[in-house]
């Protein structure tokens, strides 16, 4: 109870911190930083809302591909679940920006009591009662992130690598601390030549019409937030850490 408690007043002060650093070397347009920015905030309202985040799209249709609200243990990327959200966008689903944003998510490593998509009761030091008004409520959700912070890194779930800044290089082989949610931009396309509109280490496949967001199912390793535009990287990426999201779920 005392390292939830020192938890969740470290994520109030550092909440803020947190935003402006995940800004670093912005390069959006209006338009684009907009859309970033209202499909993070409706994550934190659905997580409000349904005691979890929502699973990622992978089939392309606009809502998270979870069955009865249990994401299937392979899917950690995928699109943004824009329908799910309630997120109106200017074009159908799949013609347009919304083909160049990755939303991946922390899954726990198959642990129920870490895995940020599933809504569980998870109150300690024993569970509630189920028809309680405290059973599987916001403080269970607050839990597994706790949870997810307490854990030992794990590259196999959401993390970030370096910036090629201030964080050390940008590569997988190198990889930083994990992430609860991350949003990616591919920016204006393909810049660094390797296939695909995502950059250097942020994951290599994307959207195709065939396959819609399956190539990216499994994908964990993003860039660093801040990482400096290039003639061969032009992605952005707002990782979201757990300190972040306890500050905001306990505004």
């Amino acid at each position: 109870m005392e390292m939830a408690l020192v938890v969740l007043a470290v994520g109030v002060v550092l909440a803020t911190l947190m935003i402006t650093t995940n800004r670093a070397g912005s390069n959006l347009s209006v338009a684009d930083e907009a859309l970033m920015d209202s499909a993070a905030s409706r994550l934190f309202d659905f997580a409000r809302r349904n005691g979890r985040l929502p699973c990622p799209d992978v089939n392309g249709d606009g809502f998270e591909d979870a069955s009865n609200g249990v994401c299937a243990a392979d899917i950690k990327s995928g699109g943004v679940p824009y329908t799910t959200l309630g997120m109106v966008l200017s074009g159908p689903l799949g013609t347009g920006i919304d083909r160049q944003f990755i939303y991946s998510v922390y899954r726990g490593g198959g642990n129920a009591s870490q895995d940020l998509t599933l809504a569980a009761e998870r109150s300690l030091p024993a569970a509630d009662a189920a028809g309680s008004g405290s059973y599987m409520n916001l403080d269970d959700f607050k839990q597994a992130v706790i949870n997810g912070l307490a854990a030992a890194p794990d590259n196999r779930e959401l993390h970030v690598t370096g910036n090629d800044a201030d964080s050390g290089p940008s590569n997988c082989t190198l990889p930083g601390p994990n992430m609860a949610f991350v949003l990616a931009y591919a920016g204006g396309g393909n810049a660094d030549g390797a296939g695909g509109d995502f950059d250097g280490a942020n994951p290599a496949g994307g959207w195709s019409q065939g396959n819609k967001w399956a190539a990216v199912k499994p994908a964990v390793c993003f860039a660093g937030p801040g990482k400096p535009h290039t003639p061969t990287y032009d992605d952005q990426v707002r990782a979201v850490s757990f300190t972040e999201l306890l500050g905001v779920l306990n505004r």
